[in-house]
């Protein structure tokens, strides 16, 4: 695992949550606001690769969280989660 791996992950999640229509309001409130800071993420990554461990970790604790509570509706959706959660975890942050 290394930061492409987590880059790919991230643009596929950012995907898969642009696809997710069947939400409730506060899960949709939840995934759009994680939906904003991959996308910044991604941004920054861009320009300051090596500086983001305390915004990844930020990513984690929120995915996490995320991952709980849309296991059972969302397998596709949580199964990257967790892939970007061990790849965080992989790099140490």
């Amino acid at each position: 695992m290394d930061q492409q791996q987590l880059h790919d992950d991230l643009l596929r999640l950012q995907a898969e949550l642009r696809e997710v229509s069947t939400l409730d309001e506060r899960d949709r409130e939840a995934l759009e606001r994680l939906a904003s800071e991959i996308e910044a993420l991604l941004e920054k990554q861009r320009h300051h690769p090596r500086e983001l461990a305390p915004e990844y970790a930020g990513l984690r604790d929120q995915l996490r969280e995320n991952v709980a509570a849309l296991e059972a509706s969302y397998p596709q959706l949580t199964l990257l989660m967790r892939n970007i959660i061990d790849s965080l975890a992989y790099l140490g942050i």
